[in-house]
């Protein structure tokens, strides 16, 4: 079960239609299912605090949580009133968990917790607060494959194209589209995808 296949096989993605994004979650999840041996993940929606979490995922160990209980499987929770571009993302990004290394799973409310503490403060130093970091880079690098990012870059540089169009073609939040040109990019999906 490796991101890199996930990864390799995301960059072969192109648009179904000339106004539908180029990589849909459905796909990404029906591949991440297939590399990980996962049988499926429900979505479900709760009134979580949007400005402090957008969602989360929940193994099909979380056997106690009563979402899991409910599904009797793997959960990606999303907020509740997130428009469709941060949903999609944030659907993504917490996927990206059937990913994360036994150390890198939060697994106790108390770890939960400083993991929301390390994001608030910018301070992160756990496994599980890495992983979240990795996460947010893993959806960006599936949701916008590279030769996409190339020619929009391209496009950005020579004033074609805004950051806005680009959100509504990729169907990303706006807030992210800046992360895919910035000189950290490459070097941190790199990173990622070393075994």
């Amino acid at each position: 079960m490796s991101f890199n296949q996930l990864y390799d096989f995301c960059q072969t993605l192109e648009p179904v239609k000339h106004n539908e994004p180029i990589v849909h979650q459905n796909v990404v999840k029906n591949k991440a299912l297939e590399l990980t041996g996962i049988e499926s993940i429900r979505t479900m929606m709760d009134d979580l605090d949007a400005s402090r979490m957008r969602g989360y995922y929940l193994s099909a160990e979380n056997k106690d949580h009563q979402f899991v209980k409910q599904t009797g499987g793997a959960v990606i929770v999303l907020a509740r009133g997130m428009n469709r571009c941060w949903k999609r993302f944030t659907y993504v990004k917490e996927l990206m968990h059937v990913f994360d290394r036994e150390e890198e799973l939060v697994s106790s409310p108390e770890s939960f917790e400083k993991v929301l503490s390390e994001i608030t403060t910018s301070t992160i130093e756990s496994p599980q607060g890495k992983s979240e970091t990795k996460g947010f880079w893993m959806a960006l690098s599936v949701l916008c494959p590279e030769k996409h990012r190339l020619l929009f870059e391209e496009l950005r540089m020579a004033n074609q194209i805004d950051d806005y169009a680009i959100a509504l073609q990729l169907r990303i939040p706006e807030l992210y589209v800046p992360h895919l040109f910035s000189p950290k990019h490459r070097k941190t999906i790199d990173n990622i995808l070393q075994p």
